[in-house]
């Protein structure tokens, strides 16, 4: 266990580097023990089995509750209250690529989410589209976002957090135009609990068979724990899947329990189709590593397993989520994660293969100065990683690229800097092109290309 004094100074080194929205920061570490989750809605729970497997709910969308949002805007697209809405001024950005290689993204903007495209690689941005037409509080923060994906026939996926009145309460919200990005169906809410408890920190994917993901941190099993007068560590993973390409998704099913409550899942693909997720986990007694596992259609394609070895022991949840990419070779992942298990920020470096349960040792990336919530891209054997790193009143993104798979690296080299408030880094790629994206309120949204 981390010293008092050390403790305090690691929350204060995250709380600085956290991801950032209009000049403030917008999460702090969430011990599991701060308060009891909200009571229940009104509405009446599914049923839940042993398993953790609900029954399947309709989530096509009611055609009388609310009409699509449309694309019919001004030529200068405004808020609501009026403001331009703009990816420079808005929160918390995704990115994207498309099939022909142009950028897409989602992003909020005094509670609605918003989407655009960019056809010259982030220099200008088409005119944004609202998907949620009546405002909302969405999560909008560097571990919680609105993401998107592009599926064929010209279809757009977007997910978010809905925030909801209770103190770490949430519920994960859908929705997709099946026209380009001219219109968009009502939002659904994809959890089937009918519980107003966190259900927060989603990720989406798009398999290679068309199979559409979400996987988020789920409070569930955490309140039946309370209502049995049991203790529960953690929150559980949670996921649902649709075959018909968002028209319906499947009952929700538990991944695992006890996962750390406030930190963004990585979710790689699967050669042939699945969702490959990692996490961080609580292992006994109160360790605060990684977990891996493959979902299917179906259900649990492979059980989870642990991934990471630092034994970081920390009462309390650190904001920094891991990021994973598929080996070229699909020999297995490259993973990259935050741990202060030796009381120093530290970005690690690993190759996890579940076919064999092994992996490369453990590298440590970055660690002479504090580091923070790193990427991860892969383009053949080329692995490029990227993190923030926060020095005076100066906060840098630095890269390392490995061109032999991972297996050694080179220097860390500067992309961009910022002397304001800024979100997390992020690295994609599409065919050759990779690029790195970052979003401060100083400059707004940068995209750099990586070589």
């Amino acid at each position: 266990m981390l010293k008092l004094h050390r403790l305090l100074i690691l929350m204060l080194v995250l709380l600085t580097m956290t991801g950032c929205g209009r000049g403030k920061t917008l999460s702090t570490p969430s011990p599991e023990t701060l308060t009891p989750e909200a009571p229940t809605r009104e509405a009446p729970a599914p049923e839940v089995s042993p398993a953790g497997e609900s029954k399947a709910i309709d989530t096509t969308p009611d055609p009388t509750s609310e009409a699509p949002s449309q694309v019919s805007a001004p030529a200068v697209a405004t808020t609501p209250a009026g403001e331009e809405v703009s990816i420079h001024r808005g929160r918390a950005p995704s990115l994207t690529f498309g099939p022909n290689g142009h950028l897409w993204a989602a992003f909020e903007q005094e509670g609605i989410v918003y989407v655009t495209r960019s056809e010259d690689l982030g220099a200008s941005f088409v005119n944004p589209v609202p998907v949620n037409p009546t405002p909302e509080a969405v999560e909008a923060n560097g571990e919680n976002r609105p993401k998107i994906r592009l599926g064929p026939d010209a279809r757009v996926y977007v997910s978010w957090t809905r925030k909801l009145p209770g103190r770490f309460t949430g519920d994960i919200r859908f929705s997709r135009s099946v026209q380009g990005d001219s219109t968009f169906e009502p939002p659904r809410t994809v959890n089937d609990d009918g519980l107003e408890i966190g259900h927060r920190f989603e990720s989406l994917h798009l398999d290679a068979a068309g199979h559409l993901y979400l996987v988020w941190i789920d409070k569930r099993d955490r309140e039946a724990a309370r209502e049995r007068g049991e203790a529960y560590r953690g929150a559980a993973v949670y996921y649902t899947v649709s075959t018909d390409g968002g028209t319906s998704f499947a009952a929700n099913r538990r991944v695992a329990p006890n996962a750390c409550e406030c930190c963004r899942i990585a979710v790689a693909e699967v050669p042939g189709g699945g969702a490959a997720v990692l996490w961080r986990h609580i292992f006994e007694p109160n360790i605060r590593d990684h977990a891996f596992a493959v979902l299917g259609p179906t259900g649990i394609a492979t059980v989870m397993r642990r991934a990471t070895f630092e034994g970081w022991q920390l009462d309390g949840c650190p904001h920094h989520g891991p990021a994973m990419a598929l080996a070229e070779d699909h020999t297995g992942y490259h993973m990259t994660w935050f741990s202060a298990a030796d009381d120093k920020a530290t970005v690690y470096y690993g190759h996890f293969d579940p076919a064999k349960e092994g992996r490369y040792r453990p590298l440590a990336i970055a660690r002479e100065v504090p580091a923070a919530h790193p990427s991860l891209v892969v383009v053949g054997e080329r692995v490029h990683l990227a993190w923030k790193s926060t020095a005076d009143s100066t906060t840098q993104v630095l890269l390392r690229t490995s061109t032999n798979d991972g297996v050694t690296w080179g220097p860390p080299r500067q992309l961009m800097a910022t002397t304001g408030a800024s979100d997390h880094p992020f690295l994609l790629s599409h065919g050759e092109q990779t690029v790195l994206s970052w979003h401060t309120t100083t400059e707004g949204l940068r995209v750099v290309a990586v070589n």
